[in-house]
């Protein structure tokens, strides 16, 4: 994996450590918003080239989030976070928090709060739809 795609994961593992908030996280590591924005989109500059986190920027993530020098360059970081948010295509800031309230639950807490939003989505879709089998 390309040191770009490990600290554009790492980026996103951080994100849901904030539930989401692009502007709390710029806010912690004192950048601008819309500049954490332009990376999490792969914005484009105008050589070309796609806006990622550089040298300068991993530090200041690793400083502020308090993790280890080197951090925002683990691979295994990545990988581990890189699964999760390919499955759910973090598009919305309510995913992310979700997710990050998910992180913090026991095993037995999460398989609660699954039943729960399963009967919460059957009990939509079936007026909806009709019946749902999903399960977790």
């Amino acid at each position: 994996m390309k040191i770009q795609d490990v600290r554009y994961h790492n980026l996103q593992a951080l994100l849901i450590e904030v539930g989401g908030n692009q502007a709390e996280l710029a806010r912690r590591t004192g950048t601008n918003a819309a500049y954490i924005n332009q990376i999490l989109n792969n914005s484009q500059l105008p050589s070309g080239k796609v806006r990622s986190v550089g040298e300068r920027l991993a530090r200041m993530l690793e400083q502020a989030f308090q993790k280890p020098e080197g951090w925002m360059d683990s691979e295994t970081t990545a990988v581990q976070v890189a699964e999760p948010i390919a499955a759910y295509q973090i598009q919305s800031p309510d995913i992310a928090k979700l997710i990050h309230i998910a992180s913090k639950l026991s095993h037995e807490q999460l398989e609660m709060a699954c039943r729960m939003l399963e009967g919460l989505t059957n009990k939509v879709n079936d007026e909806v739809t009709g019946p749902n089998t999903d399960k977790c």
